[in-house]
């Protein structure tokens, strides 16, 4: 079909297709196609004869109906079709004029076209949306065809090219599916992700040409002022180009995720400035607002922050005590409370859908509900007041506050505050009670709800008096005790109020500033302690202030190429959760141990976050001595066994500058199992231009490769391979390669590398075969020392897609091998959503090749030349904790339409998907074509689920590649960076994540005698990110009815034995206890044993030995 399209002898008209040829027996071939996919065949008629070379024949035209895959040939048709057969004299014609007048017919046809592509846009949102919204649908759908037409005709480039069609076409498309993201999204999630992007693209204009002082609230301030006056000119941007009224707001889920997606791309258009650069547009609205008002504003902000805290600090200590013992949180039925007022949330649409709702209808008189089931539509914030006959209050309080069943926190908010003003206006209502609102219907979490909404609640006794009592009535346990633990931290901080200084936390890193050998350890401290004075601030990397403390860890990620860690390069110390259980003088802190590995000044990087949100990064510099040139290499070093077999070669790489710094060599050490020898050598001299020539070499040889034939193209990248392989490899390397591919068998190896030696040793040729042809190749990070995760988890794979992606949901079940479980789609800013995904189990990245400018685009992040590395790093940060939290395996199909290029894997994907905690990353090494790529990742899940090693799963996806599609080369194309050795493992259920920690020191360093040791117990959702054994899954609400842990050791004085957790906001259990050894103990050792139950059902049990040393020995 898609032939015929092409051909032009298959077009589209109006609701049918219409197909033309002058051969019947053609129109039989034609039929049983149609009839294959399910299409009906109207009519066949004989139209005229035609000229065909020297003699006339009859032209047949077929009226054909097809439904099922209509939608399909469709969206081919508008791509690649015309609008007349091949057989229609105006085409012949054409062929007769100028260049200027080829398209003369198509403005005819444009009214055809757009309403075609509209059919095709609704289409592709009525397979989304709810059948009640099908309303919306016509009206978004020609607005999107309109907008993608104005683009087009306003486009020079997009006329100049002669695929307007084609243009318009993938315009439209984008543009519905960048709708139904933030459709799929909700209102409440929609409006997080658009608030997400546009901040982004303009915090740093807004954070750094102001100086604030470091001020977060008047920066929030200055970010909100400056985007509500953006949305107001969006709005009338968007009512202005659709034509629509000066009055017209989106009204259903449909048309606000029209408006979302419209603020996004409005905010991304670029404009032509004076000198013919180009910027953003909201880059340029940051950059006028910030010279024009923000400082005034941010001025004025400040002035209104130090009044508003003067205000509060105008308040009497009993006046806010008097404000908060007016708030009181109750567990059971909110139907059964004596209260003047009972408040019912409902939606805009006034309905009785929720829980409480239905229980309302049930027990309160129908004359008073009926009215309201009869209304359709309230306002956000309105509240309509009735009896509440027969219940024990007086009032039912029915407030509007969300819309379509999905919740928003300010509107919550609003809605509460809107009822609270209602029952201040009655004069008979002394008491309202509220439910825990916004945790049913509008499905918020109850953790983060209740902490604003008590403070909204506290703010507004504060101001008002008259009402004596204002009740949270919670039916379930999750919401209660999220409410509880708000209104406890509220008194906390109100006692905290009555001192004059506010309690912080010190971190503190202690680093020799003395130079060290290769090979040499250096020592790293990291210590959390009380602030005596905070004028000496500038001792401690940052300060944390009491509030941000509680019930949080502090997580520390170390980042550095030139050293190797002894530990995990990750680590967390407990921060309390009341600064006054430490003690005075009483630190919790840890050490870290980095082996030397290269000479030269190395950075070493810390970035330190609390809890979940990034604090601040520490960096300081260490030089590195070189004894001698063989030394530059370390030993590889005998590791503890593993479960899963090494890989039977390992061979690492480094990048060696000479004294001149205007070249350098490659050194290698290879150390094989199969023959018990290790080799050390060293390449040829290289110029530092080297790895760019020999990119553009490949660069140009793949150009080449388009369009030779499938022998000449094997030729081309063999003849390349195989200058690589004698020219890089010194002959040491090049025998031992020779020595593995002569087994004939299926040999693991693992090469590390820094990267910056670049080799693609896929396509290295040493006569005979491609290395990676028989072996089983594995790229690793250089610093890691053969510490390559080897085992991963399989489980839903999450598909991110780029803008410009086709049909994402086939790709989608290319990742759903049998009876595994479906795949989800993440949004685009994948990066910034992984921070708050939950359990990961892993992630494939689809990329469309469009130009050089769009591939560093559509990266996981924003290359460029000036300073990169830093720029990647703060780019990837916010999905660091949870990469490293999953160990995810990660692919990319990065595919083409046209020449293969080059797609920098090693440094835009690999290192920085590795680096932030991935188990393992696979990817090509140049954009691939659609069908290789279908029938690699195909088989690449299909046999990683079936539980192949990694090695096993990528070599069979390769060779299946290859003899699907045996005319192609891109096969040798993809590169796994990972241990090939590494196995497939599905997570299982289980209850959470036990940990036990203790403070200020290792848990295997010694326990002193007579100086007692405190240990934090946890039980998390989340593995914390030191954890490296198997994740499991966990349910989202991991609540128990007797949590408790026992404590049994020999010896020791355990305080308390027993010991009862509690629950934080974000869903872990927290406990406490103290062990101290007697002095009879000293050179002993202790077994302590530390089991968690739920009542007297087992849950999780952990063991250690502590090792007791003398109570003179200090530390």
């Amino acid at each position: 079909m898609k032939s015929w399209i092409r051909s032009r002898n298959l077009i589209r008209s109006g609701n049918f297709f219409i197909f033309e040829t002058v051969d019947y027996s053609t129109i039989e071939k034609f039929d049983e196609c149609l009839k294959t996919l399910g299409g009906t065949l109207i009519s066949v008629e004989p139209v005229k004869k035609i000229w065909i070379g020297n003699r006339k024949r009859v032209l047949y035209r077929a009226k054909v109906s097809l439904h099922s895959q209509s939608h399909k040939l469709q969206q081919y048709w508008i791509k690649y079709g015309s609008f007349h057969t091949v057989f229609d004299e105006r085409l012949k014609q054409e062929a007769d004029l100028d260049t200027k007048n080829i398209n003369v017919y198509q403005d005819d046809d444009t009214d055809s076209l757009n309403e075609a592509l509209k059919d095709f846009v609704a289409m592709m949102l009525k397979e989304v949306v709810a059948p009640e919204a099908s309303v919306s649908v016509e009206s978004v759908a020609t607005r999107i065809t309109n907008e993608a037409y104005r683009t087009c005709k306003a486009s020079a480039r997009i006329q100049e090219s002669g695929e307007i069609n084609a243009w318009q076409h993938s315009l439209a498309e984008d543009r519905a599916q960048k709708c139904l993201l933030y459709y799929a999204a909700g209102s409440r999630q929609g409006r997080v992700n658009l608030l997400s992007h546009l901040n982004v693209l303009v915090s740093y204009h807004l954070g750094t040409e102001i100086e604030l002082e470091n001020n977060s609230k008047a920066q929030t301030s200055l970010l909100e002022d400056f985007l509500q006056s953006f949305y107001v000119e969006t709005i009338k941007t968007f009512r202005h180009e659709n034509h629509l009224t000066p009055d017209y707001t989106p009204r259903t889920r449909l048309e606000l995720a029209e408006y979302m997606a419209f603020t996004e791309q409005y905010a991304k258009r670029r404009l032509t400035l004076s000198n013919d650069n180009s910027q953003q547009l909201i880059v340029l609205r940051a950059q006028e607002f910030t010279r024009s008002d923000s400082l005034s504003s941010s001025n004025s902000s400040e002035t209104s922050l130090a009044k508003d805290s003067e205000r509060k600090g105008a308040n009497t200590f009993f006046e806010k005590q008097k404000s908060l013992s007016c708030i009181e949180i109750i567990k059971g039925d909110l139907l059964e409370i004596e209260a003047d007022v009972i408040v019912r949330p409902t939606s805009t649409r006034c309905d009785f859908a929720g829980n409480l709702s239905k229980q309302v209808v049930e027990r309160v008189d129908i004359e008073i509900i009926r009215p309201l089931q009869d209304r359709s539509e309230m306002e956000l914030g309105e509240v309509i007041v009735t009896k509440a006959n027969p219940l024990p209050a007086r009032y039912i309080f029915h407030a509007a506050m969300h819309d379509e069943g999905l919740g928003d926190l300010s509107r919550i908010i609003d809605g509460v505050n809107s009822s609270l003003k209602q029952a201040e206006s009655l004069d008979d209502v002394k008491s309202i009670a509220f439910p825990s609102v916004g945790t049913g219907a509008a499905q918020l979490n109850p953790s983060k709800l209740a902490p604003r909404i008590l403070n909204s609640v506290l703010d507004y006794l504060e101001q008002h008096k008259k009402l004596e009592k204002v009740l949270f009535v919670c039916s379930g346990e999750l919401a209660y005790q999220s409410y509880i633990f708000a209104y406890q931290t509220l008194v906390d901080n109100l006692e905290a109020t009555s001192n004059e200084t506010e309690e912080y936390l010190g971190v503190i890193f202690e680093v020799s500033e003395q130079p060290i050998s290769i090979g040499e350890k250096l020592d790293v401290s990291v210590a959390v302690m009380p602030v005596s004075d905070l004028n000496g601030g500038d001792n401690y990397v940052c300060l944390i202030s009491e509030n941000e403390a509680v019930g949080e860890d502090l997580n520390v990620i170390i980042a550095t190429q030139d050293f190797l860690t002894d530990n995990p390069n990750v680590f967390s110390l407990p921060i309390f959760s009341h600064l006054g259980e430490v003690g005075k003088g009483q630190e919790n802190s840890t050490h870290l141990s980095l082996t030397a590995l290269r000479p030269g000044l190395s950075a070493i990087t810390a970035e330190i976050y609390v809890g979940e949100i990034f604090k601040v990064e520490y960096a300081f510099n260490v030089e590195i001595i070189d004894l001698n040139r063989e030394s530059i290499i370390p030993q590889i070093k005998k590791l503890a066994p593993r479960p899963v077999p090494r890989p039977n070669v390992i061979l690492q790489v480094q990048k060696v500058s000479h004294a001149t710094a205007l070249s350098y060599s490659l050194c290698f050490q290879l150390k094989s199992s199969l023959w018990d020898e290790e080799i050390n050598c060293s390449s040829q001299e290289f110029s530092n231009n080297w790895i760019e020539k020999n990119q553009e070499l490949l660069a140009n040889t793949l150009e080449r490769l388009t369009d030779a034939c499938p022998q000449d193209a094997h030729a081309h990248l063999t003849s390349l391979g195989y200058y690589l392989f004698n020219q890089v490899l010194p002959t040491e390397i090049q025998d031992e390669f020779n020595n593995l591919l002569r087994l004939n068998r299926n040999i693991a190896v693992l090469i590390l590398s820094d990267f910056q030696s670049w080799i693609p040793w896929e396509i290295l040729h040493n006569g005979h075969c491609f290395l990676s042809e028989k072996l089983s190749l594995g790229h690793g990070l250089w610093e890691s020392h053969n510490s390559c995760p080897y085992e991963f988890p399989v489980g839903a794979i999450n598909l991110n897609y780029s803008a410009n992606a086709s049909y994402p949901e086939n790709w989608r079940d290319l990742l759903e091998p049998p009876n595994a479980p479906n795949s989800n789609f993440l949004p685009d800013d994948v990066l910034r959503d992984l921070s708050t995904y939950g359990a990961l189990r892993g992630l494939h990245l689809l990329r469309y090749e469009q130009s050089d400018t769009a591939n560093r685009q559509d990266a996981p992040v924003a290359l460029c030349d000036e300073n990169s590395e830093q720029n990647l790093n703060q780019q990837i940060r916010p999905a660091k904790l949870n990469l490293r939290r999953n160990r995810p395996l990660v692919s990319l199909s990065h595919v083409r339409d046209n020449l293969p290029k080059l797609t920098n894997l090693d440094q835009a994907w690999a290192s920085i998907f590795l680096r932030s905690g991935a188990s393992a990353f696979i990817g090509p090494h140049w954009s691939v074509a659609v069908p290789a790529d279908v029938s690699f990742v195909s088989a690449l899940y299909n046999r990683l689920w079936l539980g192949n090693s990694l090695g096993e799963a990528f070599q069979t996806a390769r060779k299946i590649s290859r003899i699907a599609h045996s005319d192609s080369i891109d096969w040798l194309s993809y590169c796994l960076f990972g241990d090939p050795m590494a196995r497939p493992y599905k997570p299982v259920k289980g209850n959470g994540y036990a940990v036990v920690e203790p403070i200020g020191q290792d848990i295997k360093d010694p326990l002193f005698a007579n100086n007692p040791l405190r240990f934090r117990l946890s039980l998390r959702r989340t593995p914390p990110i030191w954890h490296e054994e198997r994740v499991i899954e966990v349910a989202e609400d991991l609540t128990f009815e007797d949590l408790q842990v026992h404590v049994a050791t020999f010896g020791l004085e355990v305080t308390p034995p027993t010991v009862t957790m509690s629950r934080t906001p974000n869903g872990n259990h927290l406990g406490w206890f103290t062990l101290t050894a007697p002095d009879t103990m000293a050179g002993e050792s202790s077994l302590v044993q530390v089991y968690f139950s739920d009542g007297m059902e087992p849950i999780h049990s952990v063991t250690f030995s502590l090792q007791i040393a003398p109570s003179e020995v200090t530390v």
